[in-house]
C-alpha cells in the first residue's frame, strides 16, 4: 500500500508534531496519577489518537485507493515521437489566442 502524503507533510510531522507527541507521551508515562494497566490503556489510546489525528484520513484514503485502483499509476509502455507535436512546431509558432488551428494546419500539411 502506498501512502498518499507529500514530502513536505512528512517534514512538518517529523519536525513539529512528533516532538510534541513524544513529550506528551513521556509526561503520561511518568505521571503517578494512573497505576499499572490503567496507564498502559491510557498510553495505547493516546498513541492511537496521536496517529489518527494527522494520518487517519491519509491511511483510509490510501487503503481505498489500493482497493479501487490496484493497477493505478503512470505506466509507459512505449515512447512514440510524433512530428509536429509536443512543442516542436518547426519555428512556425505564431502564438496568440486563436492561432492554434493555423499552426496545426501548417504543421499537418
Amino acid at each position: 500500500m502506498k501512502l498518499y502524503i507529500t514530502a513536505m507533510s512528512l517534514f512538518v510531522l517529523a519536525v513539529f508534531y512528533l516532538p510534541v507527541v513524544f513529550w506528551l507521551l513521556r509526561r503520561l508515562w511518568r505521571s503517578p496519577r494512573w497505576p499499572g494497566m490503567k496507564k498502559v490503556g491510557i498510553l495505547f489510546v493516546a498513541i492511537l489518537l496521536a496517529y489518527a489525528i494527522p494520518l487517519g484520513d491519509v491511511t483510509i484514503n490510501s487503503l481505498a485507493m489500493a482497493k479501487v485502483c490496484p493497477g493505478a499509476g503512470l505506466h509507459i509502455y512505449k515512447t512514440v515521437e510524433v512530428e509536429g507535436f509536443s512543442g516542436d512546431l518547426g519555428g512556425r509558432d505564431r502564438g496568440g489566442p486563436g492561432k492554434l488551428d493555423s499552426v496545426l494546419s501548417d504543421t499537418l500539411a
